[in-house]
């Protein structure tokens, strides 16, 4: 469903947020409701547009739609590494699949 829009905001960080930064769209996110680690905050303001107010990330949102220059890196993927991904290498359903059908033993 993500895919199906041009920007994703995010009210609050969590596995949305995991999910919304993997799609290659630019995304805005208001840090005040659920705050990121501190230490992962930089790695987080690499791939996506934080903000600590509502009113911060309707300006930067709005600063975005008018302009169209997005201040983030759309091509970061150290929060999503840090967080959200094992190897990061696109073949996690690959692993996934071996382990069921290890576990239910088809060959």
């Amino acid at each position: 469903m993500l895919y199906e829009h041009d920007i994703v905001i995010i009210e609050s960080p969590t596995t949305t947020l995991l999910q919304a930064i993997a799609t290659g769209l630019p995304v805005f996110v208001l840090t005040s409701i659920i705050t990121p680690p501190r230490a992962d905050l930089p790695l987080l303001m690499k791939r996506a547009v934080c903000a600590e107010n509502a009113e911060e990330l309707m300006d930067k949102l709005e600063e975005y739609l008018k302009t169209g220059h997005y201040p983030a890196d759309i091509n970061s993927r150290e929060y999503l590494k840090l967080h959200g991904t094992h190897l990061d290498d696109g073949e996690g359903h690959l692993r996934a699949l071996k382990v069921l059908n290890d576990v239910m033993d088809i060959k």
